[in-house]
């Protein structure tokens, strides 16, 4: 990539952390919580190097004792410019090339990195390079993960993987964002729909080309964000496999009522993946999302609740019964309930 094409492409990512920290500033206290919690009980001590470290957003969660002790590394011109001008000790670098010596590191922090790196086994072996016996890699994520590994692990099932539209990620645990359809039941859908001419059909099948071989991961990925981006398509996509059963003939009704299509987690996904990656000279001590809750000021829009749980974000009129955080106390009149869940991994080097 030539350097004009790395500073657009720089750009792009920053225009994109910018438009993510708006979206975070609802749940920034319980974000800075949440993390603090954690540093103070994991690694109370010692020195941290933070990975990826963007703008600064993990830095401006962490309590002044962790920042004090802290070196941020970041692999852009764009991100370093930016931790230097706020003042934050920071140098270019990439994650899987460190610049602190062989076991000097107390705990090694990143923000929704691990699902992004190039060369995750190398980062892993890096982490285990500078982690002191007994220090801890700390990984969160609080928005919707890095969907390309997913999708090259689910291609060879057969399965086409869309947005999930059929119903709310935010009822399970972990945010069922993902919804994966045998591509042989696709294929009958698309031709009820085609047969009767849908709307959706044409949009759909322009998709399941993005899964046919040869394939390419980046263009599914692309075409998965376009799909889950725009807010027309959502709905008429639900609406198009409400009326395929409709529309279908009643051989047709009969394959379809044994419909396998099944919503998935691509949070979930990441951690069983992030397991795999720590299972040599480490011990996985948390790997979950934890959640936390606080009442505020109701805003303008009037609603009672808003949540985040890995890039799912929910609002309500009023508090859900089951709630992220039980120990959350329930709003008033003129108040909201915010909740926040993050995935939260943490693994001690053993040896």
């Amino acid at each position: 990539m030539g350097s004009s094409s790395k500073r657009a492409s720089d750009q792009a990512v920053f225009a994109q952390i910018d438009r993510i920290r708006a979206h975070r500033r609802t749940f920034g206290a319980l974000a800075r919580r949440l993390v603090t919690d954690v540093v103070e009980t994991v690694a109370p001590d010692g020195p941290l190097v933070e990975v990826g470290a963007g703008d600064g957003q993990l830095h401006a969660w962490l309590p002044d004792s962790a920042r004090a002790r802290l070196l941020c590394t970041e692999p852009r011109g764009v991100g370093l410019g930016r931790l230097q001008a706020a003042g934050i000790e920071a140098q270019r670098a990439s994650a899987d090339a460190l610049p602190v010596s062989d076991g000097s590191t107390a705990a090694v922090l990143g923000l929704c990195v691990l699902d992004v790196v190039q060369r995750p086994e190398a980062v892993v072996a890096e982490f285990r390079r500078v982690l002191r016996v007994g220090g801890h890699a700390i990984h969160w994520l609080d928005m919707t993960t890095e969907l390309g590994p997913a999708l090259l692990e689910l291609q060879p099932t057969g399965g086409v993987t869309l947005p999930n539209v059929f119903g709310d990620p935010s009822r399970t645990t972990w945010p069922e964002d993902l919804f994966v359809v045998p591509g042989e039941q696709l294929d009958l859908i698309l031709e009820v729909l085609q047969r009767a001419a849908h709307a959706a059909e044409p949009v759909l099948r322009r998709y399941r080309q993005r899964f046919a071989r040869p394939f390419s991961v980046t263009r599914a990925t692309a075409a998965f964000n376009a799909l889950n981006d725009d807010p027309q398509t959502r709905p008429m996509l639900r609406q198009a496999f409400s009326e395929a059963m409709r529309l279908a003939s009643p051989a047709e009704r009969t394959r379809l009522r044994g419909f396998q299509g099944r919503p998935m987690s691509s949070s979930a996904f990441l951690a069983a993946r992030l397991q795999r990656l720590f299972s040599e000279g480490f011990a996985i001590v948390h790997n979950a999302i934890i959640s936390v809750g606080e009442v505020q000021p109701r805003t303008e829009d009037g609603a009672g609740y808003r949540s985040l749980v890995a890039g799912a974000s929910r609002t309500l009129p009023s508090p859900p019964s089951e709630r992220l955080d039980a120990s959350a106390p329930l709003p008033g009149a003129e108040q909201r309930l915010v909740e926040l869940g993050m995935h939260t991994f943490v693994a001690r080097r053993m040896s």
